[in-house]
């Protein structure tokens, strides 16, 4: 999944890259009650972008394009259990700040509620049209030629023009009639609930073409805030990843409208597990003042998001994003167009006595690179790969090994010796983060070979001993 893009322009999953949790800088303290804080940052560990074309201009209803990349969602979940969403709605620079909130609240809204199956606060969008976005019959047309009847056959073929016609009139009876419901032509409020979780339905599955749902609880908040706060907000124009040349943003719609589109996009961030209050939660609800943003505006943010006489992409300059909260997510994320940057990685063949293997020509895959490699007089394999990566595999003769690609924790914790001692071919029993007798007993064996007096225990001698024996 790390930097999988989507089939489309619009859509995209992926992981990010791996964040070492610590260490942490702590003093010692007096005796009183003085104490060290701690305080766990919030960290993203992957993301997903819906955007154009699942996104009309100025709309929140969302096409039926929206389907592929809901099954990318549904992996990414899947991938990541436990890790709380959030949704982060946008709009383009064209309009005021207050229309730019509304709709993109909308935008949040409609997405929540799809992955909830929530069809009430589907209603409230479809009654409550405000500043240009309304459903209406183009809505409840687009819905309808993509549900299916019992032949296969979409209920509605024609054109998707909004006007309530005979073969609209016909489609809403079919429908009606097969959902049990008073076959009148006429899509009101009960035939419209049906509707649009029928349509949900349809729209949110996994790759194999089963029903996909999230609870209110999978979001950050867990679902506790009647307002949704912390699990969805409307970013409003503040965090445009386009700026158009102000000679073509002061223009009127046409190819305006059509380069802003990758401003018009909702991205779900998934964080690594934490509780979270709803105090330290910056971001307004959903139909609250936009306000709160401009307190957590860079310096400079007015000066970031206007448009000057060349085009700045958010990928390139960085410095088109006024919301510094969301920047600090987005300027890590691959769904905001950070390229995959590339890191080292080293790799050591030993022998079974733990010597340097010089010479071994090996054959290793990352993604979708191959490299092929000779072992150097260290035993080294040196490459750069791409930093999102988290898994390849390395081939040796016959011999196929699969690996996991993943931060090393801190060399004087548990886990971190464990890693390390795993790799350097000592008997664990697994890496589990807590001391066993196994652990003890390869600590043991590695310290003697060290030199070191074999207590079991994880000192700095040992430390010292095991960053020189692994490399730094």
């Amino acid at each position: 999944m790390a930097g999988e893009d989507a089939t489309s322009d619009g859509g995209m999953a992926a992981q990010h890259a791996a964040v070492p949790l610590g260490p942490y800088r702590v003093a010692p303290t007096d005796g009183t009650e003085r104490f060290n804080a701690i305080r766990i940052p919030l960290v993203p560990v992957a993301c997903w972008r819906l955007g154009d074309p699942a996104f009309a201009f100025d709309s929140s209803f969302i096409s039926p394009v929206f389907s592929p990349e809901l099954a990318k969602l549904a992996a990414l979940v899947a991938a990541n259990s436990g890790c709380p969403a959030s949704i982060f709605a946008h709009a383009d620079p064209v309009g005021s700040d207050d229309v730019n909130k509304t709709i993109s609240d909308r935008r949040a809204i409609a997405i929540y509620a799809a992955l909830t199956r929530q069809p009430d606060k589907w209603e409230e969008l479809y009654s409550d049209a405000v500043d240009g976005d309304t459903w209406g019959t183009r809505a409840v047309q687009t819905m309808l030629a993509t549900l299916k009847d019992g032949s296969s056959s979409p209920y509605y073929e024609g054109a998707i023009d909004g006007v309530h016609g005979p073969n609209t009139t016909d489609a809403t009876k079919r429908f009606q009639g097969d959902a049990g419901l008073n076959a009148d032509g006429q899509a009101g409020p009960s035939t419209r609930k049906v509707l649009f979780g029928a349509y949900m339905d349809a729209v949110c599955a996994d790759s194999s073409g089963a029903r996909f749902t999230m609870k209110p609880e999978d979001f950050l908040g867990g679902g506790a805030d009647p307002g949704g706060k912390m699990a969805m907000q409307g970013c409003s124009r503040f965090n445009p990843v386009v700026l158009l040349p102000s000679s073509e943003e002061d223009s009127t719609g046409g190819p305006r409208n059509a380069d802003n589109a990758p401003n018009r996009r909702v991205l779900i961030f998934l964080f690594r597990p934490r509780k979270t209050e709803p105090a330290e939660w910056p971001c307004p609800r959903v139909k609250e003042s936009a306000a709160a943003c401009s307190g957590q505006f860079w310096p400079d943010g007015e000066q970031r998001r206007k448009n000057g006489e060349a085009l700045r992409l958010y990928k390139d300059t960085r410095d088109t994003m006024a919301c510094r909260f969301y920047d600090r997510f987005a300027r890590r994320s691959p769904c905001e167009g950070k390229p995959a940057g590339l890191v080292p990685l080293n790799l050591r063949l030993l022998d079974v006595d733990r010597k340097p293997e010089e010479g071994v020509p090996c054959m290793l895959t990352v993604g979708s690179k191959t490299f092929s490699l000779v072992t150097d007089p260290d035993g080294l394999l040196r490459v750069r790969v791409p930093s999102d990566a988290t898994a390849g595999t390395l081939v040796i003769g016959a011999q196929t090994i699969v690996l996991a690609i993943t931060a090393l924790g801190a060399i004087d914790s548990v886990l971190g010796v464990q890693q390390r001692l795993n790799n350097l071919a000592y008997d664990l029993g697994g890496e589990t983060g807590e001391t066993t007798p196994k652990t003890e007993a390869a600590l043991k064996e590695f310290q003697a070979d060290a030199g070191l007096e074999p207590t079991g225990q994880i000192d700095g001698p040992t430390c010292a001993a095991l960053r020189m024996a692994y490399g730094s």
